[in-house]
């Protein structure tokens, strides 16, 4: 099995607690779009619908968070995808048909950061992937 996977192109948005100047930095090295606060979440909004972002996926490991990501997204009109498990996302997000318009990722889980994710989804990196 080739360690290759297909190139993530969409936008890859990072939400955390932790939006501190070297969390951003990192981020935007690892190739993702904006770091978004978990509060304050209006420009989020705004973003999301002035957009018209319609396939999405929600990588976090908390039930609750993703849930409530998902229906808010919902509410604006999206398909939502929720990926409990970072691994998974990393390797079903970039084949994923109808392919993604954006993906959100919670920074702290378990396995892999919503920054490695991310890196690893731009670059296709799927080495020591179960």
């Amino acid at each position: 099995m080739s360690d290759e996977i297909p190139k993530y192109t969409g936008e890859i948005y990072l939400v955390t607690s932790d939006a501190s100047k070297e969390v951003i930095e990192r981020a935007q090295e690892a190739g993702i779009n904006e770091v978004f606060a978990k509060t304050g979440s209006q420009r989020l909004d705004d973003l999301f619908t002035k957009q018209g972002r319609r396939n999405v996926a929600v990588v976090d490991d908390h039930p609750l968070a993703a849930r409530g990501n998902q229906v808010l997204l919902e509410s604006e009109g999206a398909n939502v995808v929720i990926y409990f498990n970072p691994l998974t996302a990393l390797k079903e997000i970039p084949t994923h048909m109808p392919a993604f318009d954006v993906v959100f990722t919670d920074n702290k889980m378990p396995k892999m950061t919503g920054i490695e994710l991310a890196s690893r989804l731009r670059t296709g990196d799927r080495s020591n992937l179960p």
